[in-house]
C-alpha cells in the first residue's frame, strides 16, 4: 500500500488536532499527494473545519488539481453550500475554468446546476458573478447542464432561477442541440413547462 502523506492522511481521518500540529510543524497546506490537494481532501470529506484550518494556514483557495478543478469547482459538484460560501470568502475565482480535456471550459456553476441539492447553491455562485451563460469547449452552458440532468428533483426550480438569471435559451451547443431539446431527450413529464421563462419575481432570498 502506497504510503499517504501525513497532512493527507490526518485530513481523512478528521483528525483536526493532528492536521493543526503538522502545520504548525511546517507541513505545507499546498502539498499535493496524488490528485488531490490538502484543501482538495477538506472537500471530499466534506470538513468544513480542516478547511478552514487551512486556509488560515495559506492554502491556495485556487489551486487545482491534476485534472484542473479547484476546491470551489470540486465542492459545487458534491452541491456543499457551506463550503461554496467558504471558499467565495476566501476569494476563490468564481468563473476559474477546468483547462483542457473532454471537461474544458467547464465552470463551478456548470456542476452545480447540475448536481446541487437545492437552488440556494446555485444562487450562491451567481451572487458572487458567476457567468450563467459560461460556455465549455462543446458548447454547454450551466442550464443545459441543469435540463440534462431528470434525476435532480431541483431541476425544476435550479432551471427556474437561471431562467430568471438571463441564462439565455437560444444558445445551442456544437451539436445544434439547445437547453430545450436536451430536456426533451431525458424523462421529464413536462419537457416543454420545464425550460419556459417564469414570470419575473424577486428570486429566492
Amino acid at each position: 500500500m502506497p504510503k499517504i502523506h501525513p497532512l493527507h492522511r490526518a485530513i481523512l481521518s478528521g483528525r483536526i488536532d493532528l492536521v493543526e500540529s503538522l502545520l504548525a510543524n511546517g507541513a505545507s497546506p499546498n502539498h499535493p499527494e496524488g490528485a488531490y490537494t490538502p484543501l482538495l481532501q477538506a472537500v471530499r470529506t466534506h470538513n468544513i473545519f480542516i478547511a478552514r484550518i487551512l486556509l488560515e494556514k495559506g492554502a491556495d483557495v485556487d489551486a487545482r488539481n491534476e485534472n484542473s478543478y479547484t476546491p470551489l469547482m470540486a465542492a459545487s459538484a458534491n452541491g456543499d453550500e457551506e463550503m461554496i460560501k467558504l471558499f467565495l470568502d476566501h476569494g476563490a475565482d468564481v468563473n476559474a475554468q477546468v483547462l483542457a480535456g473532454v471537461s474544458q471550459g467547464l465552470t463551478s456553476l456548470h456542476l452545480a446546476a447540475k448536481n446541487a441539492p437545492r437552488v440556494q447553491v446555485v444562487k450562491a455562485l451567481v451572487d458572487a458573478g458567476a457567468k450563467v451563460n459560461a460556455r465549455t469547449s462543446s458548447g454547454s452552458t450551466p442550464l443545459m447542464y441543469a435540463a440534462i440532468n431528470s434525476i435532480n428533483p431541483y431541476a425544476q426550480e435550479i432551471i427556474s432561477y437561471l431562467i430568471n438569471q438571463r441564462a439565455d435559451l437560444s444558445i445551442t451547443n456544437n451539436n445544434g442541440k439547445s437547453a430545450l431539446s436536451l430536456a426533451m431527450e431525458r424523462d421529464y413529464k413536462d419537457r416543454e413547462q420545464l425550460l419556459t421563462p417564469p414570470p419575473m419575481t424577486n428570486c429566492m432570498t
